[in-house]
């Protein structure tokens, strides 16, 4: 499995039942966005203290992840690769944060014996 992500040239994509913008509706659709993965260093600097070494971070243009898609997941190169967790509200420009399953394959592993 990869773990930089920064590192790929594909996009990834969040999926989610969230809102559509910020401040907007539920959307009654299955969503689907494309985002592209940024360097750890990059997210460190945009989130200082609330960044964490277990995270995968991205950007897009213009959709992203937004209130309502918590939990839900982030796939790269058709894997399984994060789980959404925080960010600024609907592609604002700063970068989406995603749990890291990359971080947590060992416990994964061990807990699905």
């Amino acid at each position: 499995m990869q773990s930089n992500l920064s590192d790929y040239e594909n996009p990834c994509y969040v999926m989610g039942w969230g809102l559509t913008e910020a401040g907007g509706k539920l959307s009654n659709k299955f969503k689907v966005a494309e985002v592209h993965p940024v360097s750890p260093t990059h997210c460190e600097e945009e989130w200082k203290e609330a960044y964490n070494p277990n995270v995968i971070c991205t950007t897009s243009d213009g959709n992203s992840a937004c209130q309502g898609d918590s939990g839900g997941p982030l796939i790269c190169d058709e894997k399984f690769t994060g789980i959404v967790s925080f960010g600024k509200p609907c592609a604002t420009g700063k970068p989406d944060v995603f749990t890291s399953v990359f971080a947590y394959n060992e416990w994964i592993d061990k807990n699905m014996e």
